[in-house]
């Protein structure tokens, strides 16, 4: 997810291994920072262990992560393997607790 590579580029700036100066780091690095829906590291673990923790695939963490679809309706259309919550009400429970979660940063 964005958030992720988010951190790793960061760890990487810091530690000065950027790629050298013809490099495309500082671009994507650039990009990546600014669609990081989740800036708190602490919260963005938090979402992937719940979503984990809940039987999410790992592409769907990615881009429920990536997303932040409002309603299970648009997560639905988005993601369709998502199809398999058949009560919308407990898709949006989860989309309901990440939204809760990016409120605290």
């Amino acid at each position: 997810s964005i958030p992720e590579v988010a951190l790793l580029l960061k760890y990487f700036k810091e530690q000065g291994q950027t790629g050298g100066p013809h490099s495309h780091f500082e671009k994507i690095y650039q990009y990546v920072k600014r669609f990081n829906r989740f800036p708190s590291n602490e919260i963005a673990t938090q979402i992937r262990n719940m979503l984990q923790e809940n039987n999410f695939s790992e592409i769907e963490i990615a881009l429920l992560m990536n997303l932040c679809p409002s309603t299970a309706e648009e997560a639905k259309s988005l993601i369709p393997d998502l199809d398999r919550f058949d009560r919308e009400e407990d898709l949006a429970r989860f989309l309901d607790e990440i939204a809760r979660l990016r409120s605290l940063q």
